[in-house]
Parts: structure tokens; sequence; C-alpha cells
């Protein structure tokens, strides 16, 4: 068997068939996609301007004091 690539971060595989990039999240809808991590959202949650993230994803962004949306740069209500 061929010997596997050096792995550089685990976090950069694809959680599917753990290859160094993701040719699974071609048959993925968008919607199903974090727009933080790119990663398939395992606990989605809908923020005040009608954007879902998965919740990790924009726990951390909180918690690095991001006050703003990701994808639209508008000032969150509520955190």
């Amino acid at each position: 068997s061929k010997p596997l690539p050096p792995v550089t971060s685990i976090s950069r595989r694809c959680r599917i068939t753990m290859e160094p990039t993701c040719v699974c999240t071609k048959k993925i809808p968008q919607a199903f996609l974090c727009p933080i991590s790119r990663e398939i959202m395992t606990n989605p949650h809908i923020n005040s301007l009608g954007q879902t993230y998965d919740y990790k994803s924009i726990k951390k962004w909180f918690e690095i004091g991001k006050k703003t949306d990701p994808l639209t740069s508008q000032k969150l209500r509520y955190q």
C-alpha cells in the first residue's frame, strides 16, 4: 500500500473521505456547508440577519471579538 501524504492539519482534511482536499463537497448542496468553515454543518444556527452558520464556527467568530456577520459584514444585534 502507498504511504499517506504528510498531515499538515487534520481539520483541513475532508471529514468524509479524509483526503487532503474534499471532492465530496461538490455533491453536497452549498446550503449544507458553513460559510465560515466550508464544512458540513452539524449544528446549524441562524443569526439575527437570517444567515446560517455551524454553531462551533460562529461561536469561535464571536470569541475572537468579531461583532459582524461573516458574510455581510453587517453589525449583529444579538450574539
